[in-house]
């Protein structure tokens, strides 16, 4: 039996906890997988990923900007 791959995870359009007493943020996401099923559940976070995103997220923001001031 072949399992199913993951295609894609997308961020729900549900709002991020956060647990003080762990420090850790909990993202609902959605998991799609390559047979059309998806699944959802929640990416668990520490503090230094939560910080190492924001930095991802502000630079895939600022490039998407310089991309649509130069259209």
């Amino acid at each position: 039996m072949s399992r199913p791959f993951i295609s894609r995870v997308v961020p729900l359009k549900r709002d991020l906890r956060y647990d003080r007493s762990t420090g850790r943020a909990h993202l609902p996401v959605r998991v799609c997988l390559r047979d059309g099923t998806a699944i959802s559940t929640t990416l668990d976070l520490a503090p230094g990923q939560v910080e190492l995103l924001y930095i991802q997220l502000e630079r895939g923001i600022e490039l998407r900007e310089d991309t649509l001031r130069q259209a």
